[in-house]
């Protein structure tokens, strides 16, 4: 088992999680670095914006996305999060997979108010968009019957996968030092914001998902 790593920092925000990734990649990451897009401009960030309007973009999302615009879907790039969904979404693909996601779907496999980050033919995750604050990471595969908040942020999300990094573990992490590591960086940056069910069945009513989530699709 991999050393606990939680000492490396106790900065959960997501400017520090990105610090954490550059240092990995400009020294043992070099692969995925140069996979990684220039950082979004304002113009591909009013284009996601304009394309889940009225909603907001998440401003981690927007802090990611400023750092690096996500990976190249094809040909597929070394995926930087240790996620089975690919490598990370820019903006030009997260437009083209909310549209395929809200429109082209039912509306309880998809909830407008989840920007997706990650897809791979059937699955995909996909940030919780939320007035204040953080919101949760969630996974959603439609060959699963239950949907999964895998993390409390993405900036939690990031700190795991940099603890990946960091232990020479990306980008193909054994499956239960992956869920470890995202499980303790997802309690160290605390779940106030999603008093929830973490697993949540999938079913066409939505029946278990919060109100808000119900609401924006309608449901």
């Amino acid at each position: 088992m991999v050393a606990n790593l939680l000492d490396v920092t106790d900065d959960v925000s997501i400017e520090a999680a990105l610090e954490r990734l550059s240092a990995w990649m400009s020294q043992d990451g070099l692969e995925i670095q140069e996979s990684m897009r220039a950082p979004a401009t304002d113009r591909e960030l009013d284009e996601l914006r304009r394309a889940i309007e009225p909603y907001e973009v998440p401003q981690e999302l927007i802090t990611m996305l400023r750092w690096h615009n996500g990976q190249p879907r094809e040909p597929a790039s070394l995926p930087l999060l240790p996620l089975p969904e690919g490598p990370l979404l820019g903006t030009g693909d997260a437009v083209k997979s909310y549209k395929f996601l809200t429109e082209d779907l039912e509306p309880w496999q998809w909830c407008p108010l989840w920007v997706p980050i990650l897809q791979h033919r059937w699955s995909q995750t996909g940030v919780e968009i939320v007035p204040d604050g953080p919101g949760v990471v969630v996974e959603a595969d439609f060959g699963n019957p239950h949907l999964t908040i895998i993390s409390s942020s993405l900036a939690a999300l990031l700190h795991a996968t940099a603890d990946m990094a960091e232990a020479g573990l990306l980008p193909n992490p054994p499956y239960s030092e992956r869920e470890r590591l995202i499980a303790a960086r997802a309690e160290q940056a605390g779940w106030s914001n999603w008093p929830h069910d973490r697993i949540i069945p999938h079913d066409e009513e939505g029946s278990n998902w919060p109100e808000r989530w119900r609401e924006a699709s309608g449901l």
